[in-house]
């Protein structure tokens, strides 16, 4: 789905609930707020293949423990900050050797890439 100011046609984004991941490419300096208060519990779900999500939660959780309830059911996860230079990806797998994963934690504000290896729900609880 996607959504473009002033295009007259072919918007398909209508809205941004607590489960969704969102990419935006801002031409200027730009605060993005939640307008409503997160659900005590969000299901997310994930589809066979990459997905972007956000982590509807105000704590910081780390990994892999945040992915507890669909271990198995993923090979990766990654994450962008542009703020971090030539280290803005940051990746973690729960196959992957400790030196390639330098994604520690999950947090509300981001969006995620999951690479889920069948369909299944995150579920995350505040």
């Amino acid at each position: 789905m996607s959504f473009q100011p002033g295009l007259p046609v072919g918007n398909s984004l209508e809205a941004v609930g607590p489960e969704t991941g969102i990419w935006i490419r801002a031409t200027s300096a730009a605060t993005l707020t939640q307008q409503a208060p997160v659900p005590a519990q969000v299901d997310i779900p994930l589809c066979t293949g990459w997905n972007l999500v956000s982590y509807p939660s105000a704590d910081f959780e780390a990994l892999p423990g945040a992915l507890d309830g669909i271990a198995g059911q993923y090979d990766s996860v990654y994450a962008y900050d542009a703020r971090l230079g030539a280290s803005a990806w940051q990746h973690y797998g729960p196959s992957s050797p400790d030196w390639h994963n330098n994604l520690s934690g999950i947090t509300w504000g981001k969006g995620y890439w999951i690479e889920a290896t069948q369909d299944c729900t995150l579920t995350v609880e505040n």
